[in-house]
């Protein structure tokens, strides 16, 4: 028959898929060896003191009380021996459970740590890059409204003008015209910016916020 120590000497543990410090539990292991060798070796001896003063009671047929009394006792020893090694082996292994289960804990938090960081500086980035393109839109539709100022501006300056002088007016036109196709060159440079932002954050920005300023960009498209 398998005794304690015999059996702890054969147990092992199984490899979970993200491992445990085996050199930690190998050590628990064999501190709790050790106590159970020690216990049985005293449990040995008890029983061996047993068998002994069992054998003297028998020799002595006019003390069968004081034997029965000495075996109930040796008896009681024993129990308490075989209980006590069982509670420290209990303890000595839940002890090492805890401590795998805080070792294997210990790489979950420093990825969900990571992870926080990393959420957070993307959002960070976002933000930035929503606010840049916030103020590009309000450029472009800042020099579109100018556009269309200066154009209107000439426009009737233009009519204002054809009674008294209409080769000034045609001139005057012109020269608005041109400096309206001007400015949508510039307008179409700074959509082409933009769009070249789009670009990039959708390479590392969520789909969402791509497609937000997408439409924000579509929105000044058709104003024109």
């Amino acid at each position: 028959m398998d005794t304690l120590s015999t059996t702890l000497e054969d147990t092992t543990f199984p490899l979970s898929r993200r491992g445990y410090d085996t050199a930690a539990v190998d050590r628990f292991m064999d501190n709790l060896r050790d106590v159970v060798i020690d216990l049985e070796a005293r449990l040995m001896v008890a029983m061996s003191k047993s068998g002994s003063l069992e054998t003297q009671m028998r020799a002595v047929g006019d003390a069968e009380h004081v034997a029965e009394a000495a075996f109930v006792a040796a008896a009681d020893a024993k129990r308490r021996l075989i209980a006590q090694a069982e509670r420290k082996a209990s303890d000595i292994i839940a002890e090492a459970n805890a401590e795998a289960a805080r070792l294997l804990g210990e790489p979950e938090r420093a990825v969900d740590k990571a992870r926080r960081e990393a959420d957070e500086v993307l959002n960070e980035a976002v933000k930035r890059i929503e606010a840049s393109d916030a103020r590009a839109a309000r450029i472009i539709e800042q020099a579109e409204m100018t556009a269309r100022t200066l154009l209107a501006d000439a426009r009737n300056t233009a009519r204002e003008l054809t009674t008294s002088a209409q080769e000034d007016t045609t001139q005057g036109i012109a020269h608005a015209e041109r400096e309206y196709e001007r400015i949508q060159v510039l307008l179409a440079t700074l959509k082409r910016a933009v769009a070249e932002s789009l670009v990039t954050v959708e390479a590392t920005h969520p789909r969402e916020v791509v497609a937000s300023l997408a439409v924000d960009l579509s929105a000044v498209e058709l104003s024109n």
